[in-house]
């Protein structure tokens, strides 16, 4: 063999084990990977079904607690919570409105949509 055809063969067969090696990764990709990414994308979505869930909860707890409130002639509580509900609702409308992952608060407030009171 001579030596330009020797190194072209060998050429050759380095390209021939570096494509075999990618098919095997990207074998290994496809097998063990797309799985897991599967999984991540469903956890993500039963998170997000979660923090909805939690803020659904929220909202039906504070017509409750803001009537306690009154109740109990906690006025200043039970003006806070009133304004918490307001800018609850607001953000929570802009959430649904625009579809994001966490609904925008005026500046200056606590977000409340993550708490449950």
């Amino acid at each position: 063999m001579s030596q330009s055809m020797y190194k072209q063969y060998s050429r050759t067969s380095r390209i021939a084990k570096v494509e075999q090696e990618l098919a095997l990764a990207e074998g290994t990709v496809k097998a063990h990977f797309d799985p897991l990414l599967k999984k991540r994308r469903r956890i993500k979505e039963l998170r997000r079904a979660n923090d909805l869930l939690k803020k659904f909860e929220h909202l039906w707890l504070l017509p409750h607690k803001l009537r306690d409130q009154i109740k109990n002639m906690d006025w200043a509580g039970a003006a806070v919570r009133f304004r918490d509900v307001c800018h609850h609702l607001a953000a929570f409308h802009e959430f649904e409105k625009r579809g994001e992952e966490k609904p925008k608060v005026a500046d200056g407030q606590t977000d409340t949509t993550d708490m449950i009171l």
